[in-house]
């Protein structure tokens, strides 16, 4: 099974370098750390991580390990298998804690595998979720997980009539504003935050961002209905977009 998964992701990745030579290539959640119980699924909880299996891990989908946090199966991070960078999903903007957890867990997890030889381990590219992503389940304590599934109209911090970001100094109090987003904006872009990676995150390893959905993406979700139109949808990802170019960009 290893060797058919590095010989299939190097068929998809010379295929793309074939065609478009000077792409960076980026593979969905390459190397990426996870916290178990991420999903909604009553098998996956934090209780699951306190035995190990034969292999060092639980013995459930995805394999969780003590440390709470869980690694995709879809790459090898092998020294044969090619690959641009790593790769993590932070859907979960409005949780910081848990966002810069993932993406240090995945740069520490990088540079151990470029240790051993893995190509492009040495950055990590972010999928980032603007406006939308996964919502704490505050309700249904039958679940066994900490999430409640993704929400494309997850408008986290937009609504706030005063927000208060982190590092902007100064808003007008009748101005919306998206206050994670901001600052997950200056959390991966600017210098002075990269300067300090043990107060603020090992941001200085950031790639490149990816965003989805995408900020002008137009899919329907099951239920928007009942919850804001397409047009509304998009609209409030372009605000949060805007307040995360604002926070690289050091705008108040």
């Amino acid at each position: 099974m290893w060797q058919a998964l590095i010989r299939k992701n190097n068929l998809v990745f010379n295929a793309t370098k074939a065609a478009f030579p000077d792409a960076f290539v980026l593979q969905y959640d390459r190397g990426g750390k996870n916290g178990c119980g991420l999903f909604p699924n009553k098998e996956m909880s934090w209780k699951t991580c306190a035995t190990e299996g034969p292999h060092g891990s639980c013995d459930v989908w995805p394999p969780c390990k003590a440390d709470g946090m869980w690694q995709t199966a879809t790459y090898t991070l092998d020294s044969r298998e090619r690959g641009d960078s790593l790769s993590v999903s932070l859907y979960d903007v409005a949780e910081p804690g848990n966002t810069r957890q993932r993406f240090d867990a995945t740069v520490l997890n990088g540079q151990k595998a470029a240790a051993a030889g893995a190509q492009g381990a040495d950055q990590v590219s972010p999928m980032i979720a603007l406006g939308c992503g996964w919502g704490l389940n505050t309700t249904d304590g039958t679940k066994g997980d900490i999430f409640a599934g993704f929400d494309f109209t997850l408008n986290y911090d937009l609504a706030c009539a005063q927000p208060t970001p982190l590092f902007l100094r100064s808003i007008s109090p009748d101005t919306q504003a998206a206050a994670d987003s901001y600052d997950l904006g200056g959390l991966m872009n600017r210098p002075a935050f990269a300067a300090e990676p043990q107060r603020y995150g090992l941001w200085a390893h950031a790639k490149a961002a990816a965003f989805f959905p995408s900020i002008v993406d137009t899919q329907l979700q099951p239920g928007w209905e009942r919850k804001m139109g397409r047009a509304e949808a998009v609209a409030t990802r372009m605000e949060h977009f805007k307040a995360y170019v604002r926070g690289a960009a050091a705008l108040d």
